[in-house]
């Protein structure tokens, strides 16, 4: 086998730890998914060492297998080009095989948190939504979940969340610069160290484009707030959070504060944009992924994880009733994750996938995977 050589002696010196098991699948570029199937293939035709290793050595086999799939009939690997496309389309048996072992163990082992998602994630990649949520509703009291603590399938919630306030109870956000704003935008937003070390590289690299801009900052000292430009918008806000639940905030809320900037400049297309970004050539070509289409969205193929099937680092969204709606639903789903204390890293993402999967008038999207290598992260993701 041509698979990571000290990987596979550390797995052969340590055959139950599932931790180098993840390493050794994760690492095979996906020309070695024939490695990396014969060697699980092996292991799952020997009893498990324990019934928790067994749903993971599963769950690996039908991400490798889907992933090694797509990549045989010549299709993207890390992007998909629809919500239906970030489903299990050609490993559906393995993925089935995961979601029965998974019943099995939680009907063994009613509160085994990782079997409870696991069942969960793997009937939401069989497009069973219906089924996914009944498992996803045993996690909403249970606390430190990560962020499958906040999935929310049911369609009665969804139906909800667009008489919800979304700005309720939040810190207050107040606009410093109501700034110049054209029909097309970019909205980024992060704390004022995040803001510090990564958004004057992104400003450097929009500084002759014809976009407007749009910065929302988190507990971000006064001084550097009045030293911004006049032409930007730019709103603030205090959380007198710390640590990791600041981290969480910041992740998540931004989307409120992105659906307030759109209220004030219903006109404006917009694309969302991580703060740690550098653009690689002119953004109008982002903005013309939006011509004829109410959102743009980067999906992602072959994950299992809720949070993980569409991300939340570029997000296009034209002047459309519709996109309005969807942001509304994505801010206030998030909204009630905060209140309800089900807000997690990740949380942002889920609400991304789960506002869209249940969303339910007619909406159109581009694929916005076409267009990442525009995006650099400087964060090196």
């Amino acid at each position: 086998m041509s698979l990571d050589p000290e990987l596979r002696e550390a797995l052969a010196r340590a055959p139950d730890d599932f931790r180098i098991l993840l390493q050794l699948c994760d690492k095979a570029p996906v020309e070695q998914s024939p490695d990396v199937l014969e060697l699980l293939s092996t292991r799952l035709a020997t009893p498990p060492a324990s019934d928790s290793l067994r749903l993971i050595e599963l769950r690996l086999y039908a991400w490798t297998l889907e992933r090694f799939e797509r990549f045989r009939r010549g299709l993207p690997t890390l992007t998909a080009t629809s919500l239906k496309d970030t489903e299990f389309l050609f490993a559906r048996d393995a993925v089935l095989n995961l979601a029965e072992a998974a019943a099995a163990h939680v009907a063994r082992k009613p509160k085994d948190i990782g079997a409870l998602v696991m069942h969960g994630e793997a009937l939401a990649a069989l497009g069973r939504l219906h089924d996914a949520q009944a498992q996803f509703a045993r996690l909403a009291g249970v606390e430190h979940v990560s962020a499958s603590g906040s999935v929310d399938l049911d369609p009665q919630f969804h139906a909800s969340l667009d008489s919800v306030d979304p700005t309720k109870d939040l810190p207050i956000s107040t606009v410093n610069h109501t700034g110049v704003i054209g029909p097309r935008a970019i909205f980024v937003a992060g704390d004022g160290v995040y803001f510090n070390q990564f958004a004057p590289a992104l400003l450097e690299s929009l500084a002759h484009e014809d976009v407007s801009i749009a910065i929302h900052l988190m507990d971000c000292p006064a001084d550097t707030i009045d030293a911004l430009a006049p032409e930007y918008y730019v709103s603030s806000e205090r959380t007198g959070l710390t640590g990791e639940r600041a981290r969480e905030h910041y992740h998540a809320v931004r989307f409120v504060r992105l659906l307030q900037f759109m209220r004030q400049n219903p006109r404006t297309a917009v694309w969302f944009i991580d703060m740690d970004s550098t653009f690689a050539g002119p953004p109008a070509r982002l903005f013309d992924l939006l011509a004829g289409t109410d959102l743009a969205v980067h999906f992602h193929a072959a994950r299992l994880e809720i949070r993980n099937k569409i991300s939340a680092h570029m997000l296009g969204i034209a002047p459309t009733d519709a996109a309005r709606r969807f942001v509304h639903r994505v801010a206030a789903y998030i909204h009630v994750m905060y209140q309800s204390r089900r807000l997690s890293w990740g949380t942002d993402q889920v609400a991304l996938y789960a506002v869209l999967a249940r969303f339910p008038d007619a909406i159109t999207y581009a694929p916005a995977g076409t267009e990442t290598g525009l995006i650099r992260s400087m964060k090196g993701g």
